[in-house]
């Protein structure tokens, strides 16, 4: 079953967003690193008492939050019961977990007054660590005005609204497979007091990403099968909400505690995903990827199932990834198979691997030579990184991988 939710609706009125007047004159008191919160009311009263025209990003926003209710509450405010984002600091008690071209991630301590708070799916959670995803300044040149701050914006604004539309959804803002977003803030411009940057506060990733959760432990075989059957769970969650993540890849997978058992991974990072695409045109593009983990058909133009099928195929080089326990997969691979001799560059190896004919049989020696079974990777890597899209299934490895133990082989 496939539900639009949130990314189908049609042109609705979105015009009740009632912005706090708290820091009204934040202009003439601007304090370096300060930020400003903003409150969202159903009421048609507010809505009238606003004497300015909304931006486009607000009024999409504000669009989005009134059509995401809060099961339990019946409340459309998607920040909860605390108020997390005022007078958030991004100083020394901030530190950077990480950062990308558009967003830099940053930790910050829940404040004492916020003990009360919760996920509203009720997930397990760090309740003494939330993450803050502001914008890159450094690799976005926005330290000085200009066309290129400008652009940085533009580009900025979008990359949030792709976070929201998806975090936002639904049937994905509780999913146990899916980053939680717990609230949104906007913080002020230094050198602009017209611009306002959208921060989002996210769950914290208490144990990294896959990637850095294999190099500080022994993913054993029973662990790898959990991590990796989360993965394809949340990827066939987005596709069924039509969205395509479109970076399948062990970075933008998020291990997070959980109530029944250590580690969960979770879907993030949904800069570059594609969301519901036309049911009725097949010259869809994705916007970008990473090359390691992209499907080959990647720069053609697809249909929904084919951009899919990319998805898929990502997967399964993760599978593969992770189950040989190699940053670098491909590197297991003899030159000599792929045609090739002396130090060739990534990029070719990459490119020569997965356009051979045998390109599964050469994963699958790989990972017969790294302990797993012939039989259990036979139908995870043909049921995810066949040549042809169309043999691709995800519903096959999902079953696959949640039969349990008994279909890893022991250690």
């Amino acid at each position: 079953m496939s539900y639009r939710g949130l990314v189908g609706l049609p042109n609705l009125d979105y015009s009740t967003l009632a912005v706090s007047r708290r820091h009204s004159h934040s202009k003439l008191n601007r304090r370096r690193n300060s930020q400003q919160s903003v409150t969202i009311s159903n009421s048609t009263e507010a809505s009238r008492s606003t004497d300015y025209e909304l931006p486009p990003f607000i009024r999409i926003l504000n669009l989005l939050l009134l059509h995401t209710p809060l099961e339990k509450t019946g409340s459309n405010n998607f920040i909860t019961n605390v108020q997390l984002l005022d007078a958030v600091s991004l100083s020394e008690t901030c530190p950077i977990l990480g950062t990308g071209r558009h967003f830099t991630v940053y930790a910050s301590p829940f404040d004492s007054s916020d003990h009360d708070f919760k996920p509203i799916d009720g997930r397990a959670f760090n309740n003494e660590v939330y993450c803050i995803k502001a914008p890159n300044f450094i690799s976005g040149r926005t330290t000085t005005p200009g066309p290129a701050k400008d652009a940085f914006r533009n580009e900025y604004y979008d990359a949030v609204l792709q976070e929201l539309r998806v975090l936002l959804h639904p049937h994905l803002r509780s999913h146990d497979n899916i980053i939680n977003l717990f609230g949104l803030d906007f913080q002020e411009d230094y050198d602009d007091c017209t611009t306002a940057w959208p921060v989002l506060v996210m769950e914290n990733a208490e144990y990294g990403t896959l990637d850095i959760l294999q190099q500080d432990i022994h993913l054993d075989s029973e662990l790898a099968r959990i991590l990796l059957l989360d993965v394809a769970r949340g990827i066939e969650a987005l596709h069924q909400c039509n969205i395509i993540h479109g970076d399948v890849k062990s970075e933008n997978v998020l291990i997070c505690r959980h109530k029944a058992r250590p580690y969960v991974a979770r879907l993030s990072d949904f800069g570059l995903s594609v969301i519901n695409p036309d049911e009725g045109r097949e010259d869809h593009h994705l916007p970008g990827g990473t090359f390691l983990w992209r499907a080959p058909e990647f720069e053609r133009a697809l249909s929904i199932q084919g951009l899919q099928q990319t998805d898929v195929y990502s997967f399964g080089l993760t599978v593969w990834r992770v189950l040989v326990n190699d940053p670098n997969p491909y590197s297991l691979i003899p030159l000599a198979a792929l045609g090739l001799q002396n130090s060739p560059a990534l990029s070719e190896v990459v490119n020569r691997a997965k356009a051979h004919p045998r390109f599964t049989q050469l994963v699958l020696q790989t990972m017969e030579t790294s302990g797993f079974s012939q039989i259990y990777a036979l139908r995870i890597i043909e049921s995810t990184l066949g040549r042809d899209p169309a043999s691709r299934d995800l519903s096959s490895a999902i079953s696959v991988f949640a039969m349990g133990k008994a279909n890893i082989p022991h250690e």
